[in-house]
């Protein structure tokens, strides 16, 4: 072989264990995680983690759960942890953290939290917000004209049989009593939500309005597209936008009063047994890029700062600090013990 072959070679032979030794420390580990169901799930499972798996020489096993039963999975393991990343609802948080379910991120192996948006570093480090979607009503648009722009709106009588509610056993319920309360009380939002257990007097007015109460996002929109109903809700942004982006005749409300916050975060298992690669992983997931596409693909706001979005999302998601600083964001600590009052709140009141 001649001078320049043999440079070559040997140029190829010391790139490839300098790449190699960057993440040695992961190869052959295995890394157990809970996620979010749905869009979430599938596009964890197509985009993020087999690169992730890739670039590390892992193996990333995914179990995509609602937060409840995420929670669930770690009292089971308590005595002998399984999982290492954990992805719940803010409200879901608290919970953890109280119950010694998750430990406080270790920032200096998760640089990119840095860039999180003001207030969305959750529980003292606990939880980093990955996703946040607003929550709102959802309505035909052929059928209400003019639409609705308030909450006070869900009791007009053109409304009478044509709600379709959401169900109390699901978080976006909490929002719909916490402004059932400020109607009642005339206090403003975040002083109401500690009224709430006191608004079944205007919760009960709602009642003519209500059609039945829906657990099937899907299901619903079928029915309020089809004009079987008007109005649903309160829901996820990112659970409605999609149909909207595929022509069906529907769109999220714009409360004059506000949108809630809809926080998905990423946790730290307590006595994780694979802390490193837990972490790695959840500095990948408030990468720039990784934030750009999750947002692009679940039509909800990326938690970090600097993400440019495609048109057709950017003007459908709040973006920055003074659009998020906009969205209502509810005291879980104190909702969470009182969460079964509320059920029964809504089951003795609306059926």
């Amino acid at each position: 072989m001649n001078r320049r072959r043999v440079l070559a070679l040997g140029g190829a032979a010391l790139a490839s264990p300098m790449i190699a030794r960057k993440t040695a420390w992961a190869q052959g580990k295995q890394l157990y995680m809970t996620c979010y169901l749905g869009a979430m799930a599938n596009f964890l499972n197509e985009k993020v983690i087999p690169e992730f798996q890739k670039e590390h020489g892992c193996q990333v096993f995914n179990r995509p759960n609602n937060s409840l039963q995420t929670i669930s999975i770690l009292r089971s393991e308590r005595g002998n942890p399984m999982t290492s990343v954990v992805m719940m609802d803010d409200l879901a948080v608290p919970i953890a953290k109280q119950e010694k379910l998750i430990q406080k991120m270790p920032l200096d192996r998760i640089p990119n939290s840095a860039n999180l948006h003001e207030g969305y570093s959750i529980e003292d480090a606990h939880a980093f917000a990955i996703l946040i979607s607003s929550i709102a009503p959802w309505y035909n648009t052929a059928a209400l004209n003019p639409a609705p722009t308030s909450w006070a709106d869900l009791w007009d009588e053109r409304l009478r049989g044509r709600f379709l509610m959401v169900t109390a056993k699901y978080t976006q319920s909490v929002p719909l009593l916490v402004m059932t309360a400020a109607l009642q009380t005339g206090k403003p939002i975040i002083e109401a939500q500690y009224e709430m257990l006191n608004a079944g007097e205007k919760l009960r007015e709602l009642k003519p309005n209500v059609q039945a109460i829906q657990d099937n996002v899907s299901a619903a929109i079928l029915s309020v597209s089809q004009g079987q109903a008007d109005i649903s809700g309160p829901d996820y942004s990112k659970n409605i936008y999609p149909s909207v982006v595929n022509g069906a005749p529907i769109a999220l409300m714009d409360p004059k009063e506000g949108k809630f916050a809809g926080v998905n975060t990423i946790c730290l298992a307590n006595n994780a047994p694979e802390p490193e690669l837990a972490a790695a992983f959840i500095n990948y997931m408030l990468s720039p890029e990784i934030q750009k596409a999750l947002a692009e693909t679940t039509f909800a706001a990326p938690s970090v700062k600097g993400i440019t979005l495609k048109n057709e999302i950017s003007e459908k998601v709040p973006q920055g600090q003074e659009e998020l600083a906009k969205l209502i964001k509810l005291d879980w600590n104190w909702i969470n013990p009182r969460r079964n009052q509320i059920i029964d709140l809504f089951n003795q009141t609306i059926g």
